[in-house]
């Protein structure tokens, strides 16, 4: 006599591409760098939402600056890069500038 086999589920995570009709919302990603390689943003808009990450390719906690994001011209101010900056709608950025 043979027992079922029970459904056993992974214990890693399994990730599939997406489809071409799927119907999630659409994730873009950009990634903008200095001529001196200091910084480094990456934005990703995701449906109608958008996050801004600002890393230190020194590893150093920024403080106190502002990110410019063009052409649309939004300026927000950032108390520290600790947290990514989120924005309530979608943006297309074509080039994103740090103001310290």
């Amino acid at each position: 006599m043979h027992e079922p086999l029970k459904n056993k589920k992974p214990n890693h995570l399994v990730l599939a591409a997406a489809s071409e009709n799927n119907t999630a919302p659409k994730m873009v990603t950009k990634t903008f760098v200095d001529d001196g390689k200091d910084y480094l943003i990456k934005v990703l808009t995701y449906g109608s939402t958008t996050k801004v990450f600002v890393f230190s390719t020194h590893d150093e906690i920024l403080k106190d600056f502002h990110i410019i994001i063009e052409p649309q011209n939004l300026k927000y101010h950032l108390n520290d890069n600790t947290e990514p900056l989120k924005i309530g709608q979608a943006i297309d950025a074509d080039l994103v500038k740090i103001e310290f």
